[in-house]
């Protein structure tokens, strides 16, 4: 729910300048608040998908890897997912 606000607080703005700043015709006001739905509706969906499918298994790899207790490899995942997040942390932005 938070996600939405900040989505629609952002697409609103978005839709002040396209037509007080660019003047845009009401029929391209009209797609371009389609377009944003469809927009909207993919990352849903996109955050849905990470919920049900990616976030469970990446779960259960790390609880599994922490089980056998080995600490250089362990630290070398951590390493790893720590530099892969950092690396990846302005597309999470757009998500969050």
């Amino acid at each position: 729910m938070a996600q939405r606000k900040k989505f629609i607080a952002h697409y609103c703005c978005y839709l002040f300048f396209q037509s007080a700043a660019l003047q845009q015709a009401s029929h391209q006001i009209a797609d371009l608040i389609f377009g944003g739905f469809l927009v909207v509706l993919g990352l849903i969906l996109f955050i849905y998908d990470l919920e049900m499918g990616l976030f469970p298994f990446g779960k259960s790899m790390a609880h599994a890897f922490a089980c056998k207790g080995s600490a250089p490899w362990l630290l070398a995942f951590a390493f790893a997912l720590g530099f892969s997040t950092a690396i990846a942390e302005p597309a999470l932005i757009t998500i969050a």
